[in-house]
Formats: structure tokens, sequence, C-alpha cells
């Protein structure tokens, strides 16, 4: 079973899985912290020391987004200092300005956990809970849709009916191949069915025309797998 889930690439389905529990996971800690602060929190004055702004591609995939952000320090008892940096709104980069105070509420005990602008760190926890949700959500949807799949594909493979279909299209785009195939069930019936992606030398062997063992499902005959695709 899990071989097929493999051969069926379902190990796309751990992508967003992995993504998602691990943006879940920060989020459950930022939300840690923001308790934190709302419980131990303690006010502060913070110096700008500068600005800056950085490039980072789009969350759209088109083109690229300026990120601002401002470096500062603020007293954290015993006359020592403590240094960060935060991603900010523009309406606040436009704001501040080297030797500015700005308020900073931090936990003595632990002064990473500090923000710049009230209620920051508790937003992000937030959107970073929606997004890894919508993430790990999208991975077990398509963890059950590959599982099925691969369920199906063994069931036809290890009971399905065995049939000499013939190739009707080689398909080629870009680095992959592909093939579609007709064959005809046990009630005279034809249908056509198409063998999984895979290099162009997978196929190198076969043309249109080419007759190929295939094996199908006798209650969904359009359910179809090229034998080679069930390993066999």
């Amino acid at each position: 079973m899990l071989r097929m889930f493999l051969r069926l690439s379902g190990w796309i389905a751990v992508i967003p899985l992995v993504i998602g529990l691990g943006v879940v996971f920060v989020s459950v800690q930022a939300s840690g912290d923001a308790a934190r602060l709302e419980a131990e929190g303690v006010e502060a004055k913070a110096t700008v020391i500068n600005t800056e702004t950085r490039r980072r591609r789009s969350s759209t995939g088109s083109g690229y987004d300026t990120v601002y952000s401002v470096r500062y320090h603020f007293p954290i008892g015993g006359g020592t200092l403590h240094y960060g940096r935060r991603d900010v709104e523009r309406s606040f980069y436009d704001r501040a300005e080297p030797g500015m105070q700005i308020p900073v509420r931090f936990v003595p005990a632990e002064p990473d956990i500090h923000e710049i602008e009230a209620g920051a760190v508790s937003e992000n926890a937030f959107y970073a809970g929606l997004v890894g949700g919508f993430f790990a959500l999208l991975g077990v949807i398509l963890l059950f849709l590959f599982t099925r799949r691969a369920s199906r594909a063994v069931a036809v493979r290890d009971r399905g009916e065995r049939v000499v279909a013939t190739v009707s299209d080689v398909v080629q785009v870009k680095s992959r191949s592909h093939i579609r195939f007709r064959f005809t069930d046990r009630s005279g019936v034809s249908h056509e069915a198409r063998s999984l992606s895979g290099s162009h030398a997978r196929f190198a062997d076969i043309t249109s025309g080419d007759t190929i063992a295939a094996r199908y499902d006798p209650d969904a005959p359009d359910r179809a797998f090229w034998e080679r695709d069930l390993g066999l």
C-alpha cells in the first residue's frame, strides 16, 4: 500500500501537511508569548536605532513586496540594554526615526518576548494559526484522496480484470510524458484511460498503436491502470 501511495505521488500530500503543522506550532508558541506579555509584561521606552527596508517575493508569487522594519534597544534593568528588530506597518515606519522613543512591552524574565506595536504578537499568532490550519487541512484532504486512490489501485492490481489495451496517444508535456490507451471491457464497451506521468525515457519504447497490458475494475471499468504503473 505504501509503495503504491508513493508511486501515485502521494508524497505531495505530505508537503502542505508538514508546512501547516509547522506554522500551527509557531502559532501556538506565539499565542503563549502573547499570554505571557499580557500576564507578565511591563512597559518601557525603546530607542530607535535605525529603520530598514528589504524586498521579499510577493505571497501571490508575482513581483516583490517591500518589508519595513525598525531596529531599537530598550533597558531591561541593571543598566543592560536589549536589542531588537521588528517588521512594522508602513505608517509606523514612516513615523520612526533614529533617537525617537517608542513604547515597548516585554517579559522581564525573557526580554526576547516583546512588542513595539500593541497586540502585534497576538495578531501574528492568530493569522499564523489561520495559515497553518489551511495548509494542514489541505494536507489532510490530499492525504485522504491519495490514500483512497492508492487503495483502489491496489484492489485493481490484485483483483482487477486483465486486458490487452491499445495505445491511442503518447502525450508530452514539458519534461513529463504519459500515454492514453483504449480497451474493451467484458461487456464489449470501449473505455479510454491514461497512465501515470513519468520522464520521457519511461515511454521511449512506446508509440501510438502499440498494445499494452492493463487492468481495470469490473465494477467501475473507467478505473483502469497500465500494468507498468501497478508495478507488474
